[in-house]
């Protein structure tokens, strides 16, 4: 007993560690599960009404081109606008 209470107190910081982890794992764990749940939920909702959806597919190209145009600025360029940063045409990359 006397053993083991040295070594927890030796070890007890990766103990702490180690219990944390164990808990942070578990809870990510459960985030990515019912994140999966929900995508595959999703995709049986369009499968099943995909005649009904594709009609609102330009619609939702406009509704998407227009954020773009509205609150986007410069990110409408895409990967050229990062390759103008790496070859300093620019200066930065803007956040929206």
């Amino acid at each position: 007993m006397l053993t083991l209470r040295k070594t927890l107190s030796k070890y007890k910081d990766v103990v702490l560690l180690s219990f944390i982890a164990i808990i942070i794992g578990v809870l990510v764990g459960a985030i990515d599960t019912l994140f999966g749940k929900v995508l595959l939920e999703i995709s049986n909702i369009r499968s099943a009404y995909i005649f009904q959806l594709v009609p609102f597919l330009p619609l939702a190209g406009m509704l998407i081109i227009f954020t773009y145009s509205k609150i986007g600025k410069n990110s409408i360029k895409g990967m050229s606008l990062i390759f103008s940063v790496g070859l300093e045409e620019e200066d930065n990359i803007p956040r929206r």
